[in-house]
């Protein structure tokens, strides 16, 4: 039996492993009995029963050597498909990772350089600008602080997506959201703007350019940004939302979301960082050109803790271990679609974990399990062991005065896409987003955190993921900033806004909006309603939508107004256009029509 256990494994190494097994075999295969990953397990399978999940896959990589891969619950309810390590999901955020390689593949042959600006590989993008004439340069875009705008949201999750080869011409007629390097601002369109780029420069279509000098190189065999028809493979994940099946509509822009691999593919991309950019016997990326991916980027006071790499995060996008001290590195996220991926690469042991799932559900709950198994893997490795970090662990409240709550109190632009006006009363404070109120909590640390409301001050209600989390608010080069914690990193959740004058020709459009230029979007009755609400011009969105659902905004004209705040979807404009004898407002795309 040790025999065929032996042959199997040999099998199995050779076809993951990139060759032929060195010495290091058997001494990897001894830090990892069995029992390795059962805390894991109890994590996966509790967070599956609790949250409802439907399929989870994870894998753990230690140098060049898968050192565990497995599938929980369900890849596709119909089909009763089990969830395994060779199921293919939609990895979302994790494509950029692999476009932002190929940039970086193409900047070691020569065929740019990154501190380029974009325009002068991709000479159809043109963009407008308050803020002067400044180069919008590749590296810049890469690590999303080019000052872009966010999305093209017409086309996007669209059953008839926008290219995003139609950017650069799209474009023209919008303005630059912030100036380049002042601030981290999640892009997708700055990814599709890259895509078009390789396109460009190479003379292939993306997709296939993607799959033939990036994931094959890197030994992924599954992997891919082609579209897969309306028939899915059977190794393929179908998408849940509270325990339904969901259509799957693609992102517009392939480069920054469209991904489909397995973990085990997801692996090859973590083992070609662990080899210092060498893959199955080829050099992918010059070992100084990874190191510069890896390397923090632009990082200015507006970022708090966000420390953006080229396409890469700093301690993984928020999965952090409490006390260790070496340098992570991945990225995490959700997409449109439920799924919900994350990768984390350790260098110094030499580790990398990755999880994918295709359930909405799991949302704050993925960074427990990323934490679990880089923590079974240390455990096993160095024989240290991590603590983690819950986030419901604050420091003691505290009563403040009534003049010493003042700091905190104010009008937000925020993350949530929501103003949040957090006021004080009888030593009490209370954020308002909306008609919701919650009570707000002083801690020892100068943070605050958001109380649990009560039905009738008895039964509890539920405040999702603001429990895991804490706020301070921060001054950062004159401006009153909102900072959201959670495990310790803290990352921009909003700007004090001021109300600003508003003109009667604005004042005039106060009403009900619809949008007058859908085709099968998801967002198919989406409204807008402008109104003037605590001397703001605010803007509110109802329906399937990944619009801000509550912004305020500045009009610095009679036919143009820009979103305030500072990071995503803010900082972009909204202009007045006639159209057939009567005034739109238009946004990303959209035009919407007064009813």
């Amino acid at each position: 039996m040790r025999v065929w256990a032996g042959v199997v494994a040999l099998i199995a190494w050779m076809i993951w492993g990139g060759g032929a097994p060195g010495w290091a075999q058997s001494s990897i295969t001894a830090k990892y009995p069995g029992n390795t990953w059962d805390p894991v397990r109890t994590e996966v399978q509790q967070t599956l029963r609790d949250r409802k999940l439907k399929g989870l896959s994870i894998a753990v990589v230690d140098g060049q050597q898968i050192v565990w891969a497995e599938g929980f619950g369900t890849a596709d309810v119909f089909f009763r498909n089990k969830a395994t390590a060779e199921t293919v999901y939609h990895t979302g955020i994790l494509s950029k990772l692999l476009t932002a390689t190929a940039v970086m593949r193409m900047d070691d042959l020569n065929k740019l350089g990154i501190d380029q600006p974009l325009q002068r590989y991709l000479p159809q993008f043109d963009i407008k600008s308050r803020f002067g004439n400044q180069d919008i340069t590749v590296r810049s875009v890469l690590c999303h602080h080019s000052g872009l705008p966010s999305d093209w949201l017409q086309g996007t999750w669209s059953t008839k997506p926008t290219p995003f080869t139609d950017y650069a011409r799209l474009l023209q007629d919008e303005y630059m959201a912030a100036p380049p390097n002042t601030m981290y601002s999640y892009s997708n369109i700055g990814y599709g703007l890259l895509a078009h780029m390789i396109q460009q420069i190479s003379g292939q279509r993306f997709a296939d350019y993607m799959d033939e000098e990036v994931l094959r190189s890197l030994g992924m065999k599954t992997a891919t940004f082609k579209k897969v028809g309306d028939e899915f493979p059977p190794s393929y994940a179908k998408i849940y939302d509270d325990g339904y099946e969901q259509d799957v509509l693609p992102l517009g822009d392939a480069p920054a979301d469209s991904l489909r691999a397995s973990v085990l593919d997801m692996s090859r991309l973590m083992m070609m960082v662990l080899a210092n950019g060498r893959a199955s016997g080829t050099t992918i990326l010059k070992p100084n050109t990874l190191a510069e991916m890896l390397r923090p980027q632009c990082r200015t006071g507006l970022d708090a803790d966000v420390r953006t790499g080229l396409g890469w995060f700093r301690e993984g996008a928020m999965v952090t271990l409490n006390g260790y001290d070496g340098q992570l590195y991945g990225s995490a996220g959700a997409t449109m679609t439920n799924n919900y991926t994350a990768l984390l690469v350790l260098p110094r042991e030499e580790l990398g974990i990755v999880v994918l799932c295709n359930s909405s559900e799991i949302n704050m709950t993925m960074p427990d399990i990323v934490r679990e198994a880089a923590r079974a893997a240390l455990r096993a490795k160095t024989g240290k062991a991590w603590s983690t970090l819950r986030a419901e662990t604050f420091p003691k409240a505290v009563n403040m005065s009534s003049a010493a709550l003042q700091r905190y109190c104010g009008t937000y632009a925020t993350d949530y896409f929501s103003l949040v006006r957090i006021s004080e009363r009888g030593g009490k404070l209370t954020a308002s987003l909306g008609k919701l109120s919650l009570g707000l909590t002083p801690r020892t640390d100068g943070s605050l955190t958001v109380n649990t409301p009560r039905i009738l001050g008895l039964f509890p209600v539920s405040i999702g993921a603001f429990r895991h989390l804490s706020f301070r608010v921060i001054t950062v080069n004159g401006r009153r900033m909102l900072v959201q914690y959670r495990d310790g990193q803290g990352t921009p959740a909003g700007v004090q806004v001021v109300p600003v004058g508003i003109s009667a020709a604005w004042k005039a459009r106060a009403g009900t909006y619809s949008v007058n230029n859908t085709t099968s979007d998801a967002i198919k009755k989406m409204t807008m309603t402008l109104t003037i609400e605590n001397g703001f011009l605010v803007a509110r969105a109802s329906g399937r939508a990944s619009l801000p659902l509550s912004i305020a905004l500045n009009p610095v004209s009679n036919t143009e107004a820009v979103i305030m705040g500072i990071g995503r979807f803010k900082g972009e404009n909204i202009r007045v256009e006639t159209q057939r004898g009567e005034e739109v407002l238009c946004y990303s795309g959209f035009v919407f029509k007064k009813k």
